[in-house]
């Protein structure tokens, strides 16, 4: 099993790399294509981004973990045929039922321009059982290396793609271009398809050669596959699937609010600008979650229920500290990130909104890597999609009022309410401490950091170009940083835990 640990450490280590080069590219696609020709990529994302993770993430890891478990070659053997046939038949379904619904949802979205790219987009799934299962077997032979490589490949050949297709037609039609880079994602996939099937061929052919599964293999590689192995997917998903929320509801109830498609596209590319800077943040809890997950499995099968209730609360503890700082300092500093970024300060404000919500998404991506370690990833889902719906309210009713803010708001109270009710029922389950979170104390160093953050605004004001505007980001990132790195020490932590204070611990 250590083995299996190192390998879906480099899966994840591999898919870290991939989040922020995800993040960095979507920049560029905005510089590049403008705000409209941002909005339409952005529309399609979550069907991209729900492939990639499945199939970096959720399936591999899974198929792995079914492997290991197997004593004999031919269970194993019957499992994985068993497991290969479900997702074949689950990812091509899903790729026929997304393209044909891709003419109703354009319908719905009310852009038919959009639906070229959706029927496009419905054919990564038919990469996702190739991807996921030699993935999956490269994971449980600890092949880290090529496990590693088809990811990069993938990723680097998906940017480098989608930055010609924009260069190319970007200047001639933002669909045409959004198109493209659709096919260059599709391009990605199969090459990293071929660097994870080479040499990989004989067990293609040979680990189930005759082989018929059993009634029993099918029913266990269902409930591992389509149960636990989306659950597993939830942490790199939950953005994603916020997103997908805002794809299907804003842009409808912006065009009603505006009137004019351009302008409400523009609105909806204002709003997304936020996507970016919530998928970098979010790269330190799914680092954190992952070492979680496999640390409270060992003590649960060790019975060491104390040891374990302190791991889960300073896990959420050193979050809920990082990702309060993070929220806050964003909030702060939006202006001059929006503007060093994107070149305008165009919806600062509902994107300050948004960025407190990086804090939630921080402690919710922890919180749920609890109840997975703790065998309550069901618990996790329906909490989540309770957010969801939250979330999916919150657009309907506060976007025709106030626009993009309201979808910030909404986004807000939807991971806000999430995070809540996770830890509230951690704390019930007596999982982690309140008192080790130390709000009172976390709240002088917030407001330290704040201070010194409108001070460095004050002094360095005014400034109007994105280079004076990267220089206020950079250095108020690292004089916040450092403010509150200080209170921290001094602050936060009481005299014991300073004696022994590793930073790198």
């Amino acid at each position: 099993m250590s083995k299996l640990f190192k390998g879906t450490i480099w899966l994840v280590v591999a898919g870290l790399v991939v989040k922020v080069m995800a993040a960095l590219y979507r920049v560029a696609y905005q510089n590049i294509a403008g705000d409209v020709g941002y909005y339409v990529y952005q529309q399609v994302y979550p069907i991209l981004g729900v492939a990639v993770t499945i199939s970096t993430y959720g399936f591999p890891v899974i198929m792995a973990q079914m492997l290991a478990k197997e004593t004999t070659t031919m269970q194993r053997s019957e499992l994985f045929l068993a497991a290969r046939q479900l997702l074949f038949a689950g990812s091509w379904l899903t790729a026929v039922l997304a393209w044909l619904l891709a003419a109703p949802l354009g319908e719905w979205l009310k852009d038919s321009q959009l639906v070229p790219l959706f029927q496009a987009s419905a054919f990564v799934f038919v990469f996702v059982p190739f991807l996921s299962m030699y993935r999956g077997l490269l994971v449980y032979r600890e092949e880290a290396v090529r496990l590693s490589l088809s990811q990069m490949i993938e990723q680097a050949i998906r940017v480098g793609g989608i930055l010609l297709a924009l260069l190319w037609f970007a200047s001639i039609d933002v669909y045409e271009a959004g198109y493209w880079a659709v096919v260059a994602s599709l391009i990605g996939m199969l090459v990293a398809l071929v660097v994870v099937k080479i040499n990989n061929g004989q067990v293609d052919r040979g680990a189930y050669g005759g082989l018929v599964a059993r009634q029993s293999s099918y029913k266990k590689a269902a409930v591992a596959l389509f149960g636990t192995g989306l659950v597993i997917c939830l942490n790199s998903m939950l953005p994603i699937a916020f997103q997908a929320v805002d794809a299907l509801t804003l842009y409808p109830s912006l065009l009603e609010v505006f009137g004019e498609p351009i302008q409400a596209q523009q609105e909806k590319a204002y709003f997304d600008r936020g996507q970016p800077l919530l998928q970098l943040c979010t790269t330190v809890g799914v680092a954190l979650s992952v070492a979680l997950i496999t640390k409270v499995g060992e003590l649960l099968t060790t019975n060491k229920r104390i040891e374990l209730r302190t791991l889960a609360t300073k896990a959420i503890q050193w979050v809920f500290w990082i990702g309060s700082a993070a929220a806050a300092g964003l909030f702060w500093l939006i202006e001059p990130i929006n503007v060093m970024l994107f070149g305008s300060n165009d919806g600062s404000v509902a994107l300050a909104v948004f960025c407190v919500s990086t804090g939630f998404f921080l402690v919710v991506i922890v919180a749920v890597s609890l109840l997975q370690g703790i065998g309550k990833g069901s618990i996790a889902v329906a909490i989540v999609g309770a957010g969801l719906l939250v979330k999916t309210i919150g657009n309907v009713v506060f976007v025709p009022s106030i626009g993009i803010l309201g979808a910030s708001v909404a986004t807000l109270i939807g991971i806000g309410v999430v995070a809540v009710i996770l830890l509230v029922y951690l704390r019930k389950r007596q999982w982690i401490q309140w008192q080790s979170f130390r709000f009172f104390r976390v709240l002088i160093g917030l407001t330290a950091m704040c201070a010194t953050l409108a001070v460095w605004e004050r002094v360095m004001s005014p400034w109007h170009d994105r280079a004076s505007a990267a220089f206020v980001a950079f250095g108020g990132v690292f004089i916040g940083a450092l403010t509150y790195a200080i209170c921290t020490y001094f602050i936060l932590l009481h005299a014991d835990e300073r004696k022994g204070f590793r930073l790198f611990k």
